[in-house]
């Protein structure tokens, strides 16, 4: 059976104001929740997801400006946006974590990272493809799928 994880975070660094003159720097923990003197074991590209407080001083108004240092994959979701000025006060991030010896923290980035983009524009219609299965949705004449193919045998063609 696989361990809970948690994410804990340095909060003073999240909440502290303005982002230092370095840029954004939010330190992110990973670790097992384990009972005194419980060994746990080495985790290697284990799923993570924690959500990540900012102050709007940090200037963060997409998730295209966000990187998480230390991962090779993640991807960002906003929250909550502050209501007056519409910039993220809160951030959900997903990325693959080691235990032990991760360092990892919120910065300033370019975005999710760390995979191909399962969703492409290709004009007419939307693809959606996870490697096992491929999605092909109209823009114009909507019906959900116009198209399901797994593997080389497709599976729904209205």
């Amino acid at each position: 059976m696989r361990s809970s994880w948690i994410a804990g975070l340095a909060l003073a660094a999240a909440t502290c104001g303005s982002a230092p003159a370095g840029g954004l720097q939010v330190p992110i923990l990973v670790q097992e929740p384990l009972p005194a003197g419980t060994a746990g074991r080495p985790r290697v590209a284990e799923p993570v997801s924690v959500g990540i407080p900012l102050d709007v001083e940090d200037g963060v108004t997409e998730t295209s400006q966000l990187g998480l240092r230390g991962a090779t994959a993640a991807q960002f979701r906003v929250l909550e946006r502050d209501r007056e000025t519409g910039r993220v006060r809160w951030v959900v991030v997903h990325f693959l974590a080691d235990t032990p010896g991760g360092n990892y923290a919120l910065v300033d980035g370019r975005g999710d990272f760390g995979g191909p983009d399962l969703a492409a524009d290709r004009g007419p219609s939307i693809v959606v493809s996870t490697g096992v299965a491929r999605v092909e949705i109209r823009k114009s004449g909507f019906n959900l799928f116009d198209r399901v193919l797994r593997g080389h045998g497709q599976v729904l063609d209205p």
